[in-house]
C-alpha cells in the first residue's frame, strides 16, 4: 500500500467516529506522545568487511545500534476491547563510520539512515486486562546518505526507500484518570521496503483521553 493511498484510510478512520455522540467520543477517542529507541541492524559489520575486501586491510567502524524514534498516534476505542489506531513515526539518524588505508593512504567513509511512516493498527486489549496487543501495517520511507573520504578528496551519494509491511507489538497500560501511561514494544517488518530494515522499538507513551 504506497504512502496516499495509507493516507487515505487514516482520514478515513479519523472521520468514521464523527457521527458519535459527544458523550461517547469523549470516553472512547485518545491521542497519544510517544517516544522510545529503536533498535535497527545497519549490517556495518558486513559493510566493513566488504570494504576491508576492497582494500586489502583491516577497517575498524563504529556504528549505532539504537537511536531516538517518535510518534504520535490518535485512536478510537470501537468496543471495551477493540481500538483502531493511526500514527505517524520518525527516528533520529543512524550513522556509522569506517576508517582505513589504502596504498598507505588513510580514508574515512560514513552512512546515515533516518525513517519516517504512518502506521495504521488495530489494538486488543483482553475483558479485565491492563495488558494490550496491537498488529497492523505501515508505509515507510527511509533516507539514506554516504560519503567516502581519501586524500582530502570525498564524494557523497543519497538515496531514498519507501515501501509497506506489516507491524506487531504489545504492552501494559496504567490508567491515570483522563490520561495514561504505556510501556510497549512494536515491531515493524522491513522499513522502507528493505528486507533488511526490520526496526523493533521499545517506548513509552502519555495518551490523553477526550
Amino acid at each position: 500500500m504506497n504512502r496516499l493511498r495509507l493516507t487515505c484510510v487514516a482520514l478515513g478512520f479519523l472521520l468514521s467516529f464523527t457521527n458519535v455522540s459527544a458523550a461517547e467520543q469523549e470516553s472512547r477517542a485518545y491521542f497519544g506522545l510517544e517516544l522510545g529507541f529503536g533498535w535497527a541492524d545497519m549490517k556495518a559489520q558486513e559493510t566493513a568487511q566488504a570494504l576491508a575486501n576492497a582494500t586489502g586491510n583491516t577497517v575498524t567502524y563504529t556504528y549505532d545500534a539504537a537511536d531516538l524514534v517518535g510518534r504520535l498516534s490518535f485512536g478510537y476505542w470501537l468496543t471495551d476491547q477493540f481500538a483502531l489506531e493511526v500514527g505517524y513515526f520518525s527516528s533520529a539518524d543512524y550513522e556509522a563510520t569506517y576508517n582505513g588505508t589504502y596504498s598507505g593512504t588513510s580514508w574515512t567513509a560514513k552512512e546515515s539512515y533516518s525513517a519516517t511512516g504512518l502506521d495504521v493498527s488495530g489494538v486488543l486489549k483482553p475483558s479485565g486486562s491492563d495488558f494490550f496487543f496491537k498488529a497492523g501495517f505501515h508505509d515507510s520511507e527511509v533516507d539514506g546518505v554516504g560519503s567516502f573520504s581519501i586524500a582530502g578528496l570525498s564524494v557523497s551519494t543519497s538515496a531514498t526507500y519507501s515501501g509497506s509491511s506489516w507491524l506487531a507489538g504489545g504492552g501494559y497500560e496504567w490508567d491515570l484518570g483522563d490520561a495514561s501511561a504505556i510501556l510497549s514494544y512494536t515491531f515493524y517488518n522491513d522499513i522502507g521496503g528493505l528486507s533488511t530494515g526490520d526496526l523493533g522499538l521499545l517506548s513509552a507513551t502519555y495518551k490523553f483521553k477526550f
